[in-house]
């Protein structure tokens, strides 16, 4: 069945045809040559597959940056709460400090230490020369 066929009557009539329109504009009967159509497909497996490589990969780096993005987020919103407690920290540490500026208090403790209060304060001359130790 595979085999070369010897006369015409073992084709089949389409064939026939072909045979005797070629035989009428005088084309000779060569072989039929078959395409190779192999590389064109190996071509279009190798585009498809570095395609979806490239759609693979590219949904990794998109998952990647989501993720890393979703995570900067909750590291962003510690940092602010971080922030908003060391602010109230800063301005209980300041209203501490104005407390200790105020001259009322200091009054306060240093009668509380039991220091004295100066009256006449009196200021040594000094020579212009000035004084010098050894």
């Amino acid at each position: 069945m595979f085999g070369k066929r010897k006369n015409e009557n073992q084709m089949s009539k389409f064939f026939c045809l072909c045979r005797a329109n070629n035989k009428k504009h005088g084309l000779n009967d060569q072989p039929i040559k078959f395409k190779k159509t192999r590389k064109i497909y190996n071509f279009n497996f190798y585009i498809s597959a570095i395609l979806l490589c490239l759609i693979v990969l590219a949904s990794g780096f998109y998952l990647l940056q989501i993720t890393a993005s979703s995570t900067s987020g909750f590291k962003v919103s510690e940092y602010e709460q971080d922030i908003f407690e060391l602010k109230l920290a800063n301005q209980d540490l300041r209203e501490r400090v104005n407390t200790f500026e105020n001259l009322d208090y200091i009054k306060d403790k240093a009668n509380q230490l039991g220091l004295a209060v100066v009256e006449n304060v009196e200021y040594l001359d000094v020579d212009s020369k000035g004084v010098v130790m050894k």
